[in-house]
């Protein structure tokens, strides 16, 4: 081409400072934004959202914790509440058995001198021994804890829980009923007694307590009375079911006839 025209000269020039003033405008302008940061409302809404979501998470998981922890102490209260009515319910069931029994024994020997032959198959061959309570091929008395009920006489007419002292045993006719392996709680309900007046009914001469584990300890009782109206105070009770170790208690009731 011929360029030596003034006005081809000046067509060229002009383009160029076109395009150099294109170029400067991209330069100046600023950079793009980071792809990480919102591009638009849409962006922004979107990550206000999920920030929300993520507060709501965690607030969740922190009850879902306390939800748990509740749950679980409800559970174990329950459990002990539970515990606390069976043993109650339990202990009721031995007290009238047990006035159920010294009742029956003294029926059967009202007309007799002594005890003499006294055992619990007396109550279960004559059809006294509390039906509930027996074993399936009525062959023995059995309590709420699923052991043995005993009755002992003494060969003089004296229990056996106080014969062994010959200066404090009373003279009289007495008989024994052992309550075996009955635990702490209920030990120290069915061993009181307020002027000879117990679970068992009237007439309590005196009371004794052994361990049912191993070793086998023997613990007197409180001291007796000959009349049958000792007392045995809640305090007195419960000390001497808490001294039996190792537990469960074995209760020895000395009753008069």
């Amino acid at each position: 081409r011929d360029l030596s025209s003034p006005c081809m000269a000046c067509d060229h020039l002009t383009l160029w400072m076109t395009g150099f003033a294109e170029r400067g405008r991209h330069m100046t302008q600023p950079d793009a934004p980071h792809r990480d940061a919102p591009q638009s409302r849409e962006d922004e809404t979107a990550m206000t959202t999920f920030t929300a979501h993520n507060a709501r998470r965690g607030v969740t998981l922190i009850e879902a914790v306390l939800f748990i922890a509740v749950a679980l102490g409800l559970i174990v209260g329950g459990l002990v509440a539970f515990q606390q009515a069976q043993l109650a319910a339990r202990t009721n069931q031995a007290a009238r058995s047990l006035s159920a029994i010294a009742s029956e024994v003294r029926a059967q020997y009202r007309t007799q001198p002594d005890f003499i032959g006294l055992t619990d198959q007396v109550l279960i061959g004559t059809g006294s021994a509390p039906v509930s309570e027996l074993t399936p091929n009525n062959v023995a008395i059995l309590n709420p804890w699923n052991d043995l009920v005993l009755l002992l006489p003494n060969s003089a007419g004296i229990s056996s829980a106080v014969a062994a002292d010959a200066t404090t045993a009373p003279v009289g006719r007495y008989f024994e009923i052992e309550y075996r392996r009955v635990p702490e709680g209920a030990c120290s309900r069915l061993a009181r007694a307020k002027d000879g007046v117990g679970a068992f009914g009237p007439g309590l001469v005196a009371i004794r307590f052994r361990s049912g584990g191993e070793p086998n300890i023997t613990i007197t009782g409180v001291n007796f009375d000959a009349n049958g109206r000792l007392t045995v105070t809640p305090d007195q009770a419960a000390a001497a079911c808490s001294a039996v170790n190792p537990p469960p208690v074995h209760i020895f009731f000395t009753l008069v006839h």
